[in-house]
């Protein structure tokens, strides 16, 4: 038997796995531990606790919304630049992801540790689009002051809102606005339910970043779910707005080829564009957790067993219910 229960706020899971009410947190639900110091705080608590970290892309990644409404234009390539530069992945993967994270910069997806040719791979970046993915906060202000958007009386150049949905962990978010404020960049963050968040990714808003995915490690039949997340050319709506014909043409294209070479080959163009324009705020690769119980037995951190099969490993899990009572539980 198994139960699956409803707990939407981390403190109580962790406090449900401290005391042995729950048995694992895992892929199925997305119930997994997104904050590296609250999986750090677990392990120092309860070391007996199985902790499995996952590497499967930057969960939370800000993509820029190139519909955004007045009063900075997302659409301007230089204002994406000027972000792009203000914010130290290096400091923030050794600081806030405590040096878990991967600050190598990369497109809509990363898949050469896995899967060679369908990405383009950061050793193949020309130096001048290496150097626009650095942290470069003087250039960044340049490039904002170039643009027509000088910092005024009170220190800010513009006001930016931020869109934060609230499965994930704020922190980063947060991380972010003290960049931003570093160059002149006021911002407001929203955290949004699913209700909120789903409904502004179908509608003109002012939002001018709207975190989600942006960079996955997975395979090629993931990564066309992928595609139709940047481009609207299947006549859904983009998840930022992007009205882009390189791109919908690709996406169009994509889904008529039966010729893997020619797939591997519109993949990488495809993230090409979006490197080069800068379709989103890069985010550092860091682990998400799952979690289980010393008396779960057969479960090694499994995030499923097929594509989209979250919960098939399930059937292959038992419970030692022995070494659980010993446990006291």
């Amino acid at each position: 038997e198994y139960r699956s229960l409803l707990m939407p706020d981390m403190s109580t899971r962790l406090a449900a796995l401290r005391t042995g009410k729950i048995d694992m947190l895992s892929n199925v639900g997305d119930a997994w531990i997104y904050n590296i110091d609250d999986a750090l705080s677990l392990q120092r608590t309860n070391p007996e606790i199985e902790v499995w970290p996952h590497y499967w892309g930057p969960e939370a990644a800000f993509n820029f919304n190139m519909g955004a409404l007045p009063p900075v234009s997302i659409n301007d390539i230089n204002v994406r630049k000027a972000l792009q530069m203000s914010v130290d992945r290096e400091t923030i993967s050794a600081t806030l992801f405590k040096g878990m994270g991967d600050p190598t910069p990369h497109g809509f997806m990363i898949q050469e540790a896995i899967a060679k040719g369908w990405s383009w791979p950061y050793e193949d970046w020309p130096d001048e689009v290496k150097h626009e993915y650095e942290y470069h906060p003087e250039e960044a202000e340049a490039l904002l002051d170039a643009a027509g958007y000088k910092r005024g009386a009170d220190g800010y150049r513009f006001k930016l809102k931020l869109a934060h949905f609230d499965r994930w962990d704020a922190t980063y978010s947060e991380v972010i606005m003290g960049y931003l404020e570093a160059i002149g960049v006021e911002s407001e963050l929203r955290v949004m339910p699913v209700s909120e968040y789903g409904a502004i990714r179908k509608q003109e808003h002012d939002y001018a970043l709207v975190n989600g995915y942006y960079g996955w490690w997975g395979s090629p039949g993931f990564l066309g779910y992928t595609l139709s997340t940047v481009s609207s050319a299947d006549g859904s709506s983009s998840s930022i707005n992007l009205k882009d014909p390189r791109l919908d043409k690709l996406f169009l294209a994509a889904q008529k080829t039966t010729d893997l070479e020619e797939l591997k080959s519109i993949f990488r163009q495809f993230d090409e564009i979006c490197i080069r324009d800068h379709c989103a705020l890069n985010k550092s690769v860091s682990p998400l957790f799952f979690v289980s119980q010393p008396w779960v037995q057969g479960y090694f951190g499994e995030a499923g067993m097929g594509w989209g099969e979250r919960n098939t490993f399930l059937a292959r899990l038992w419970i030692d219910q022995e070494l659980k009572a010993a446990r006291g539980h």
